[in-house]
């Protein structure tokens, strides 16, 4: 039996860019507040830079809109939504959230801010797929510096137990854990949650009722493991693994191979396995499953888009 490698307990949020929904601050308002109850630590990074250059842009067009005008028609004049972005940091602030720029992860290069950059202008000529890819980027960074869970912001706590300390399935420690569920509320796994958290509550169940358990838990389970090959919005890990740090890696020369971003999820070999990408794919899936995946609420509004 290998030594059981604890995650760190912390939980990571990334976000960038204009101001989230007023359902999704909600319900990172209660997750932090809950967590810091608990002895839990809740991260939500950004990007300084991305947002520098995306402020830069709306006041240029602010700026713009507020010209004289003799013939040509005034442009309406965007709406600045940096106070609410700002008001809604605070609020996380105030419910037990570190809120810090992801540069404050950057090396003595500084590669990580001229990337953000580079990102920033993507996302004022609406590359939307730049952003995603660099927050695939960011999530390693600050796995890899602190450890802990990821999560997308349209994943809540839910029922969450947070007494737990929680272990790489992996004896080694090294293949974090990234079971993920729904990429959208249209997604069939959605009744199979809910009935699994509704029947979990009950003291008896009938035959059929257990038997509808199994099969519903079995799917989430399978489902969790394909997941590891697809989809990065949960990951956990402890800190400073070779795997992390071999993604990362190849994060980096693949940028520079392409002269541009890539989606994290072409990595998820790197992950299962370092820099090999070789080895026992059943097991290693089966090691990414979390022990908390049914009891998370991945199934928000912001799950749509």
């Amino acid at each position: 039996m290998g030594t059981k490698h604890s995650i760190p307990k912390n939980i990571h949020r990334f976000w960038t860019g204009g101001p989230m929904s007023p359902a999704v601050v909600d319900d990172l308002v209660s997750d932090g507040a809950r967590a810091r109850q608990a002895g839990w630590t809740c991260y939500l990074w950004y990007s300084a830079e991305i947002e520098r250059v995306l402020d830069g842009h709306l006041d240029g067009e602010i700026k713009k809109s507020e010209g004289i005008f003799i013939f040509s028609k005034r442009p309406l004049k965007p709406v600045d939504k940096r106070p609410t972005r700002a008001n809604q940091r605070r609020r996380l602030e105030l419910a037990g959230f570190r809120v810090l720029p992801i540069e404050k992860l950057d090396d003595s290069s500084n590669w990580l801010s001229e990337l953000a950059t580079l990102v920033g202008g993507a996302a004022v000529v609406r590359n939307w797929d730049d952003v995603k890819y660099f927050s695939d980027l960011a999530r390693l960074l600050y796995l890899n510096f602190v450890g802990g869970i990821h999560m997308d912001v349209d994943i809540s706590l839910g029922d969450m137990d947070l007494t737990q300390t929680y272990f790489h399935n992996d004896p080694d420690g090294e293949v974090p854990l990234m079971g993920s569920l729904l990429r959208d509320q249209s997604d069939p796994m959605i009744p199979k949650l809910r009935f699994l958290k509704r029947i979990r509550r009950r003291p008896l169940l009938t035959k059929e009722e257990y038997d509808g358990y199994m099969e519903a838990l079995s799917a989430l389970v399978e489902k969790g493991m394909l997941a590891a090959g697809m989809l990065n919005a949960l990951i956990a890990s402890r800190p400073n693994t070779t795997h992390l740090q071999d993604t990362i890696d190849e994060f980096r020369k693949a940028i520079l191979k392409n002269k541009g971003l890539i989606s994290g999820m072409a990595l998820s070999r790197v992950m299962l396995f370092g820099k090999s990408r070789q080895g026992d794919v059943e097991q290693a899936m089966k090691w990414t499953v979390p022990p908390y995946l049914v009891r998370l609420d991945p199934d928000t509004d912001e799950s749509n888009l």
